[in-house]
């Protein structure tokens, strides 16, 4: 059955899907603005564990504010289904569907993408919020071709999860994990910047 609505917001059609979640282009009646929809599924919205941290990280990153990350308009649990969800700016492109498209960039508008992309980690850094889970798939671009980092702290709320599930289980992110994720160690700073190089 297609999704015609989600607790206040009214889809307007599927962006695509991941392990942990669906995303949609849905209307904010509120406000009248097209948004991005984040709908957790279900495994994960009803695990107590994943529900206390995803909503300390998304009250976390909601306050994060800077020019190179995706801003969080929303979030919460819907009633009475409990499925958690995460509302963004909308965006209408996605790096890794242009590198698709095109093959590849150029040298220079390489360099600009990481050097807006690493102010953007060293502020979020700065306040002890790390990614996780940098990748084409979570670097999305506006009208003007600008990139914007989104997803951080989704990637921290599952890491907190005892699933026993192989690392890549969740995100389809195993080719820009850093060392230390696939050997279970200890994470910091380090792993993000190996996953932006990557």
């Amino acid at each position: 059955m297609t999704l015609k609505k989600f607790g206040r917001y009214e889809i307007v059609k599927e962006l695509g899907q991941g392990g942990m979640a669906e995303v949609y282009e849905a209307h904010d009646p509120i406000v009248d603005r097209l948004v991005a929809l984040k709908i957790i599924r279900r495994q994960f919205s009803q695990d107590p564990r994943f529900h206390d941290r995803f909503t300390r990280e998304a009250k976390t990153i909601a306050n994060l504010e800077h020019r190179a990350i995706v801003p969080v308009h929303d979030f919460g649990a819907d009633d009475p289904s409990g499925q958690l969800y995460l509302v963004m700016r909308l965006m209408p492109e996605v790096l890794n569907k242009r590198l698709e498209r095109e093959g590849s960039i150029s040298l220079e508008e390489t360099s600009l993408i990481l050097n807006r992309l690493a102010a953007a980690l060293n502020t979020a850094h700065s306040r002890g919020i790390m990614h996780r889970d940098i990748k084409p798939a979570n670097i999305l671009l506006d009208e003007d071709g600008t990139v914007f980092l989104a997803d951080f702290g989704l990637a921290a709320a599952i890491d907190k999860m005892e699933t026993g599930a192989a690392p890549a289980a969740y995100g389809g992110s195993m080719f820009y994990m850093a060392p230390e994720q696939w050997l279970d160690e200890p994470l910091g700073q380090f792993t993000d910047v190996y996953q932006l190089g990557v």
